[in-house]
């Protein structure tokens, strides 16, 4: 119970961050979330105000809504933002919920009802939808990708860097004052890879709503497809890497023109190939389950590996060897090349080095997506 206690803390604390604390262009979501479509639980005149996305059939959503319930009793409104993404019954579950007469009446009818063990909501899902729902739900969708893929990791960088604080040193960078520092490049990465997961997951959504299949039957190219698919989703996480990377200043990383623009190539060329990488991945699945199981047991770990979290130069011997064949040490080390340059420190791959093996990295992702494009969906008949 205690740990319960401490996590719905945790979750509280780090989305009550005021959006005065926050840059501008991240300050502006929180109006956009105020005009979203939600159900406001707990306090009618509250003392603070949480907002949450929320799956009708999402376990960890389920246990979000249980562990802030007591927390709802002691003064705190949660406004429940609903999205549709799970399972195809998430958008009947999501608009039994809206369109209910009493909504917070039906989000505990869905919640108290939740099933774990099918991963299934308690509320019976509707068999027609209406129109302003739906566009509702996918505003709210975008709108979650927009904050969801810059707000994590900068709620990690938060609080990670500064739990660990000034007990860290590391040999890759001598002058580094913390870890609240040398996660930051880390958080950079995290941001992009996001991103890139948020963005790619539309593609299985496409599959399910026929629209997919509209445009592979356009007179189109299948390379057209996969870098309009590809390149707009680079953008976008360029855009968010970019509003993160505001806050070097804070640290004390005066960044000069040379650096920006090196920063820029380098962030690039990883939001195209983790991109690329994550449309590859979600080009065969017909389920957002699937892909996320997918980005837990590859992606994350890939992340991990990289020297975002820890140097590799602590780690053990079988750990070193992982990080040196993992693509993406390489594009960490050329971002804290970027950031720290000429002065990056020589435990780190070289500039030349990090930005050979992402231009590979790149190449190839982006061909695989490519090549698999072209290749027909046919299914095995059961």
């Amino acid at each position: 119970m205690r740990l319960k206690n401490w996590a719905a803390a945790l979750i509280v604390g780090a989305a009550l961050f005021s959006p005065a604390a926050l840059p501008a262009d991240y300050a502006r979501f929180f109006p956009e979330l105020e005009k979203a479509g939600f159900v406001a639980e707990g306090a009618a005149v509250p003392q603070s105000v949480l907002y949450v996305f929320f799956d009708a059939n999402c376990y960890y959503c389920h246990l979000t809504w249980k562990a802030l319930q007591a927390y709802e009793k002691a003064g705190l409104q949660v406004r429940w933002v609903p999205v549709a993404y799970q399972k195809p019954s998430s958008t009947g579950r999501a608009a039994a919920v809206m369109e209910a007469p009493d909504r917070v009446a039906a989000l505990r009818e869905n919640e108290l009802s939740y099933k774990p063990k099918t991963y299934d909501g308690g509320i019976k899902p509707l068999a027609k939808t209406r129109p302003a729902t739906l566009k509702m739900l996918q505003a709210n969708l975008e709108l979650m990708k927009r904050f969801g893929a810059l707000g994590t990791p900068a709620v990690f960088w938060l609080l990670i860097g500064s739990g660990i604080g000034t007990s860290f040193r590391a040999a890759e960078l001598p002058h580094a004052h913390g870890f609240l520092e040398y996660f930051f490049p880390g958080t950079l990465l995290l941001i992009l890879l996001f991103t890139s997961i948020f963005c790619m997951m539309s593609t299985i959504e496409d599959r399910h709503q026929g629209f997919l299949q509209s445009v592979l039957v356009a007179p189109v190219s299948r390379a057209s497809l996969v870098l309009g698919k590809v390149l707009g989703g680079t953008l976008l996480a360029l855009l968010q890497a970019f509003l993160f990377a505001l806050l070097a200043p804070a640290l004390g990383l005066r960044l000069q023109l040379s650096q920006i623009i090196l920063l820029a190539l380098v962030l690039s060329l990883i939001a195209l190939a983790v991109t690329s990488l994550g449309f590859s991945v979600a080009w065969h699945l017909d389920s957002t389950q699937g892909f996320h199981a997918v980005v837990n047991l590859f992606l994350i770990p890939m992340w991990l590996l990289s020297g975002a979290l820890f140097p590799s130069s602590g780690a053990s011997s079988w750990l070193q060897w992982a990080m040196t064949l993992n693509p993406l040490t390489y594009a960490m080390a050329a971002i804290r090349q970027s950031l720290y340059w000429p002065d990056a420190g020589a435990a780190l791959p070289s500039l030349r080095l990090s930005l050979l093996v992402l231009v590979l990295f790149t190449a190839v992702v982006l061909a695989a997506a490519v090549l698999l494009v072209r290749r027909p969906l046919v299914r095995p008949p059961e």
